[in-house]
């Protein structure tokens, strides 16, 4: 153990090898919304002066068909203005205006009102109503596009929100439209055309399915020094053609001393946006340097589920239902194991959001709590210098915590966008290796290595200034700003070892999209520099990681094909 202000040099173990091979967080990448369907422009408003010669009738109300898809109610409140009195007939249209209005306000954009014939009694006015009725939906699948996603498949999402024969309504539509955007992965387009009765119409939609198969090959040095941090990577995905939507993805990591493989499958069931998944992730790792002769596996099998409460063009909400199972054993040079077993569920929500402020932005929002519990297999071993038993003892047991993430994409100028990204960990418990958090890596503070500045409570703000200089190519500066509790309980630390402190990093990086053959590449490259000394270095000024750099570079290449 340290003594002391300093810290040691920490090992990787299967908890955190399994936490760094995630995927990459998703983070705003658009400043456009998705899909829309347009209104009809609203008519202007009939003027309420007339000609005091002109014939008028005494108006008492205005109804409307039974089954319309406004109420009476709503009606006699927004034609408050046009009865109990006498009126002209150009300010009894303005009542029928105002009645069009509340059926446009409501998202009828299609609806207009008109006068059947009738005889007037007692001063009520029948009013007809043209709502526009969704007489049916076209599906147009550009020949020879594979059969990937059926035409029947996007046509069922579509009318799972705006039935045919119901009224047609612009929130049912865009969430029908963005559900089997997300079925398809790509934008679907719609356009309304005159339906043969009169005041219907009939939707026409296209839509791109993707390719039945594709498959990612990548090279970077996200990895972490002990392991290999150096990585090539395999990942392909591929549609069985059982259910329109299924979805099986395999990968693999392999570094110098670690091997990663990740099989999962997913597919919507119903039309109405919810998708389930299954994943079994397999990490496998030899140390080397000061701790040769360590090693550890991690295994861990994932159940979730995800529903759109709300998606519309400009926000949606969904929530997530988590359920995980953790393998995870550590082997130290003397051959003794420590093996332990993670259960936990996650439930969750996230929020995507486009506004208007100070030139345009998109949200993105995520809150998460966590509950399990910790198991270890034979907590009668004693574990030497590899792992504190007291530290295991802790960390056994239930556990819970939450996980806050907000992130900003904001509009500054025609080209420059200015990134916000805050992500927080908050717990009252110990917490295995595998839920804890860290503020280095590419994800995090970029001048720290993946394992550096790990525990139970963590908090990092990033602030990113983007701007292409030409076509596929551009660069960007940012700030990082991160803190950290390591342990909420630190009792058994015998050592004066800093338990929180806090980290920053600053740099430059430059990103290039392009193609090469017609296959898509990506190359990104990312310098940060370390501001303030880190307060948790080892007596010998080394970091968890054993270096004493301040500066560190990033890379990665990317090939789609």
């Amino acid at each position: 153990t340290a003594s002391g202000l300093y810290a040691q040099v920490t090992p990787t173990d299967a908890g955190s090898a399994l936490r760094e091979n995630k995927k990459a967080p998703q983070l705003p990448t658009s400043l456009t919304p998705p899909v829309s369907v347009q209104a009809a422009p609203s008519p202007n408003q009939a003027i309420e002066t007339s000609d005091p010669k002109e014939v008028r009738i005494y108006v008492r109300r205005y109804i409307v068909p039974a089954n319309s898809a406004v109420t009476q109610g709503e009606v006699d409140l927004a034609t408050t203005d046009y009865t109990r009195r006498w009126l002209t007939f150009t300010q009894i249209r303005a009542g029928f205006d105002c009645v069009r209005e509340l059926y446009r306000s409501k998202g009828y954009v299609l609806a207009n009102t008109y006068s059947p014939e009738q005889t007037m009694k007692d001063g009520i006015i029948k009013l007809g109503v043209l709502e526009g009725i969704v007489e049916g939906v076209d599906v147009k699948k550009p020949a020879g596009s594979g059969t990937s996603i059926s035409a029947d498949a996007v046509r069922d999402r579509i009318t799972a929100a705006q039935p045919i024969g119901a009224a047609f309504r612009v929130q049912d539509a865009e969430r029908g439209l963005l559900i089997a955007s997300d079925l398809v992965k790509s934008p679907v387009t719609a356009q309304l055309s005159a339906g043969k009765a009169m005041g219907a119409t009939r939707v026409d939609i296209e839509f791109t399915p993707p390719p039945a198969a594709s498959a990612t090959l990548s090279y970077d040095n996200f990895g972490n020094k002990q392991s290999g941090r150096n990585r090539s990577q395999l990942a392909g995905r591929f549609t069985t053609g059982l259910v329109d939507g299924d979805e099986v993805e395999l990968g693999y990591t392999y570094a110098a001393d670690l091997q990663s493989i990740r099989a999962g499958f997913s597919l919507p069931i119903g039309n109405d946006g919810f998708t389930s998944g299954l994943s079994y992730s397999d990490v496998s790792y030899d140390l080397s340097g000061a701790f040769t002769g360590f090693s550890g596996t991690a295994k861990e099998l994932r159940v979730n589920g995800s529903y759109p409460f709300i998606r519309t063009r400009s926000f949606s909400f969904y929530g997530d239902l988590i359920y995980s199972l953790r393998d995870l054993e550590n082997t130290d040079v003397t051959g003794m194991t420590f093996p332990r077993t993670l259960n936990a569920f996650t439930l969750g929500g996230r929020i995507e959001s486009y506004d208007d402020a100070l030139g345009g932005g998109m949200n993105q929002i995520g809150l998460n709590i966590v509950a399990g519990s910790s198991t270890v297999d034979n907590r009668t071993q004693v574990l030497g210098v590899y792992l504190d038993s007291q530290l295991a003892r802790l960390a056994e047991g239930s556990y819970s915590k939450i996980i806050f993430t907000a992130s900003r994409l904001q509009h500054l100028t025609d080209t420059a966008t200015m990134l916000f990204s805050l992500r927080v960990q908050q717990s009252g418990d110990n917490l295995d290796s595998s839920e804890q958090d860290s503020l280095g890596g590419p994800y995090g503070l970029r001048s720290y290595a993946n394992s550096e500045a790990t525990g139970d409570k963590t908090a990092v703000l990033s602030v990113e200034l983007r701007q292409p200089l030409f076509t596929g190519f551009s660069a960007k500066v940012f700030f990082d700003q991160g803190w950290v509790k390591v342990s909420n309980d630190n009792s058994w630390d015998t050592s004066s070892a800093a338990n929180s402190y806090s980290l920053n990093s600053a740099g430059v990086g430059f990103d290039l999209n392009n193609s090469l053959f017609g296959m898509p590449i990506r190359a990104s490259v990312t310098y940060a520099h370390s501001v303030a000394d880190n307060p948790a270095l080892s007596a010998q000024g080394l970091d968890a990681e054993g270096s004493s750099a301040r500066d560190r570079v990033w890379f990665q290449l990317e090939a789609r094909f």
